[in-house]
């Protein structure tokens, strides 16, 4: 569980890593010639580096949200809603225990107690 603290973080670096990625393959820079006249001389198979680049992170983002996935699976199980819901807050919109305890009403404390007895009852779900 406590990876899925830094998931979203991951996919975000990841998203924006594609982002810069995909503005270098759209863009051309010219080149000049010695006559001042503009040429355009792109690298042949800069196409297929960026490619297989963002190919590549695609790929990382599907195993992060795989394993938010089975985190999500695991808090689904479960059986009160109300610590279901701050299971959720915290590991999967990646809230802090202020925000969550002052969004439900309940204080501070008693959400970190709720989200022990959360954490005590996926160990027992998924067996360790």
């Amino acid at each position: 569980m406590l990876r899925a603290w830094r998931l979203q973080d991951e996919i975000d670096a990841l998203n924006e890593a594609k982002k810069t990625a995909f503005d270098r393959m759209t863009h051309i820079t010219p080149s000049y010639d010695s006559n001042g006249g503009g040429t355009v001389s792109p690298d042949p198979h800069k196409f297929d580096y960026i490619a297989a680049y963002i190919g590549q992170i695609d790929e990382r983002q599907r195993q992060l949200v795989e394993v938010q996935s089975e985190i999500l699976s695991a808090i689904n199980r479960v059986s009160s809603p109300q610590i279901r819901s701050i299971l959720l807050a915290r590991y999967i919109n990646c809230e802090r225990f202020e925000t969550i305890a002052y969004r439900t009403g309940v204080s501070w404390r008693h959400v970190v107690r709720l989200h022990g007895y959360g954490l005590l009852e996926i160990k027992n779900i998924v067996g360790l």
